[in-house]
């Protein structure tokens, strides 16, 4: 057992190290010092160990999805499916303990928090330093980079996506293989991401015609996938008319408890959509702990942020930046109403926040 554990110390300490010294040599970051990068290391660390203990009494996605993957009892490769099988490979082909695990994705989502820091100082400046650190210091940014669920994968890979989008050099290829990544792990996330990207992809492309027929039928071929996915996890689909997919939703969802922490759907849409936003603030069945009433504060700050950045968008947005927002409108519409577990609500509304800082930050930095 001391050996075990011994052991355990040696290679934890050496991935610390190693990780350390990845992030010395990442140098394509313009933005990023030595001294940012460490400090965000470190404090990304702090919340790693804050999940550490707090999974330790509630025991999360994390904790289950670890012990479902001793044996290969799994048979499709999306989704869960496909965290299982990631997770199958470094535990029992690599043999990763759970410790070493946690400490791998510590450094991935301190990578990925890096990219949306280059991103927020290329475009806020220096004189928008304080604006900068207030928006990368978020402890939701940290806390749900630092434990193996589908949301810590996903904000990284949104971090990456994010900043290739604001480079002026081209980097489609690596961003159409972030959207795979994406559509890998929640399905209906990467179509509604695949969607305004092509569309970006086609009105660069210098053969408009040429590329019509096959965008149109690959277009059509999205939308049949997105309504065949909804088809299968939420409704039953007689028509491809909007406002029978809405209801269908509606009724199948409105009020079915999803885990133990219950909360009622069954408000005015705008109501829900705002409170799933800034959740837990709107949720006052939370029980009163430390981690919530971190999380509340944080609500209140995103309020703040958001409306400053909101009074200060004078940008004209663009036709392919108005398409992902309309997507993230439909996908903030949908949760927002079936969504009745304040856990899932916590982490996944993340997804739509970072996009949301994303159109805004860049609209502050245009409009300056």
């Amino acid at each position: 057992m001391f050996q075990f554990f011994f052991q355990e110390l040696i290679v934890n300490f050496f991935i610390i190290l190693t990780s350390i010294f990845f992030l010395t040599k990442v140098s394509f970051l313009k933005h990023v010092k030595l001294s940012y990068a460490i400090f965000i290391y470190f404090y990304h660390s702090i919340f790693m160990i804050i999940m550490i203990f707090y999974t330790f009494k509630n025991p999360g996605d994390s904790n289950f999805m670890w012990k479902s993957v001793d044996y290969y009892n799994f048979d499709y490769f999306l989704s869960s499916g496909f965290m299982q099988l990631i997770l199958f490979i470094l535990k029992n082909i690599i043999h990763l303990s759970y410790s070493n695990l946690i400490l791998l994705i510590n450094l991935v989502g301190t990578l990925g928090l890096l990219f949306f820091f280059d991103f927020l100082f290329s475009k806020l400046s220096k004189k928008n330093i304080a604006l900068v650190f207030l928006i990368i210091l978020l402890p939701s940014l940290h806390l749900w980079t630092n434990t193996y669920i589908k949301d810590s994968l996903i904000l990284t890979l949104l971090f990456v996506f994010i900043w290739l989008e604001s480079q002026r050099k081209n980097y489609d290829k690596i961003q159409f293989i972030t959207i795979i990544f994406i559509f890998l792990i929640r399905p209906y996330l990467g179509i509604l991401f695949l969607f305004p990207f092509l569309v970006k992809i086609y009105m660069k492309s210098n053969n408009k015609i040429l590329f019509l027929l096959p965008y149109i039928s690959f277009s059509i071929l999205i939308l049949f996938f997105l309504f065949n996915f909804f088809s299968h996890h939420a409704i039953e689909i007689s028509s491809f008319n909007p406002f029978e997919i809405i209801g269908y939703i509606l009724e199948k969802y409105e009020n079915i408890q999803h885990g133990s922490t219950y909360i009622n759907t069954d408000k005015f849409f705008f109501i829900n959509m705002f409170s799933y936003l800034f959740a837990p603030i709107f949720y006052p069945i939370l029980s009163i702990d430390p981690v919530n009433i971190v999380l509340i504060c944080e609500g209140i700050i995103l309020i703040i942020l958001l409306s400053y950045l909101i009074f200060n968008f004078k940008y004209n947005i663009n036709f392919v930046k108005l398409l992902y927002i309309f997507s993230l409108v439909i996908l903030l519409y949908i949760v927002a109403m079936t969504t009745t577990n304040v856990g899932i609500v916590i982490r996944q509304k993340w997804t739509i926040i970072i996009f949301l800082l994303y159109i805004l930050v860049d609209g502050y930095q245009k409009k300056t």
